[in-house]
């Protein structure tokens, strides 16, 4: 969802691909990164077009059609923050 140009229509798409009732496992990086991280790391380069908190998250997948099951955040392996989501379709 980060290398979109536009993620409440690439969210869009995906829920007219699911069936109702159906969902969507998601994991973007969550803007605290760029508390965490210097300001050169490779996270923040061009190939990201966008980061998310949590209200931005919500905000995006609710337009798009979706209700949310599950919205947390997690520090991966990698060490990077992470929003996961488990995005449903509305039956």
């Amino acid at each position: 969802m980060e290398h979109t140009e536009n993620p409440i229509e690439f969210l869009q798409n995906i829920l007219d691909d699911l069936k109702p009732g159906g969902n969507l496992y998601l994991e973007c990086p969550h803007l605290s990164d760029f508390q965490v991280l210097s300001k050169d790391h490779d996270r923040f380069k061009v190939q990201h077009n966008w980061y998310f908190g949590f209200n931005s998250f919500i905000r995006i997948a609710e337009t798009a059609g979706f209700e949310i099951v599950l919205l947390e955040k997690d520090w991966t392996i990698r060490e990077r923050n992470n929003l996961v989501a488990i995005l449903k379709r509305p039956a």
